[in-house]
């Protein structure tokens, strides 16, 4: 859940404060398609990986891999980030990420930082299968 609710935190973060090319565009809301994906409306622009180590109850070691279309995207249905008008660069996209991964990783060593990752990817999470 982590890779995905920081996804999540980092585009709402920089989506408030994009005005869309076209301002008849809505901002689109990202949400988690089961398990590991991010959606925005109908289109995946990331899905994620994780492995973990544990020995007994605690976690020694873990790998996110996070694949974020930003710059270069496959062709994706016109609500996609272009689709919406969201011009966002690389660098920017990145930064945001760091941040919010810094937190919600910070939130993994305790069980209260656990159970507000866990309502936050409950909260957004929009679907199960195709």
């Amino acid at each position: 859940m982590l890779p995905t609710v920081a996804v999540t935190d980092a585009l709402i973060s920089l989506f408030s404060h994009v005005v869309p090319t076209d301002r008849s565009a809505e901002i689109p809301t990202p949400w988690i398609k089961w398990i590991n994906d991010v959606r925005l409306n109908h289109s995946k622009i990331l899905g994620s990986l994780v492995a973990t180590q544990v020995d007994g109850e605690q976690i020694t070691s873990f790998v996110l891999g996070i694949g974020l279309n930003v710059g270069a995207a496959p062709a994706l249905a016109d609500d996609g980030w272009a689709g919406q008008g969201i011009d966002v660069a690389q660098p920017t996209v990145f930064r945001e990420l760091l941040k919010t991964l810094a937190v919600r990783i910070r939130e993994m060593r305790d069980r209260a930082g656990r159970a507000t990752i866990y309502r936050a990817y409950q909260e957004r999470l929009g679907g199960v299968g195709s």
